[in-house]
């Protein structure tokens, strides 16, 4: 028994013996884990946008910039330039483009709903004037999105894209 109890008292001195000496290396080897860990979690972080995405709200205090309305503009111009380019696809993608930007901003101004009917149709007078031609301008944005067959001319294309430049201008946008 006194045998065994040496035993166990040896191997504890030669444990500590061992980790004395060798302590400078295993708390390098911690700090290279660490330091790759560290490197891993920033870097995707950034790359699933976690911080932008949340520093981008507080931009717009910090810098006095409405960084939401500096992208919807910046989508609107977008739309511009698709009406002045001749061809259907084009027209058909300002007009999808225009309903997109409109979600977007139901959604800011905290419009209830899941999908952009239900946003739609929460909707009232008050928030935009042309409600019912706003409405049927969705109609059209969605029979382009499921590609059904639809004949627009340029003319109607960009009567469509003044409904939603109306309600964007009521909702605050411009």
């Amino acid at each position: 028994m006194i045998e065994l109890l040496d035993f166990f008292i040896s191997i504890g001195k030669w444990l500590i013996n061992f980790y004395i000496f060798n302590l400078w290396i295993l708390n390098s080897l911690a700090l290279i884990i660490s330091g790759i860990a560290l490197f891993f979690i920033i870097y995707l972080s950034h790359r699933m946008r976690v911080v932008s995405s949340k520093t981008e709200k507080y931009k717009e205090y910090v810098k006095g910039v409405d960084v939401f309305k500096l992208k919807m503009n910046q989508e609107w111009q977008k739309v511009l330039k698709r009406l002045k380019i001749d061809g259907d696809n084009q027209l058909r993608a300002a007009i999808s483009s225009c309903d997109r930007i409109l979600f977007e901003i139901l959604k800011e101004k905290d419009i209830s709903g899941k999908s952009m009917d239900e946003r739609i149709d929460n909707l009232t007078q008050e928030h935009v004037s042309n409600l019912s031609e706003l409405l049927k301008a969705h109609q059209v944005s969605e029979r382009i999105n499921k590609k059904e067959e639809l004949i627009l001319t340029s003319d109607e294309a960009r009567n469509i894209v003044k409904i939603y430049q109306q309600a964007f201008k009521e909702l605050g946008l411009f």
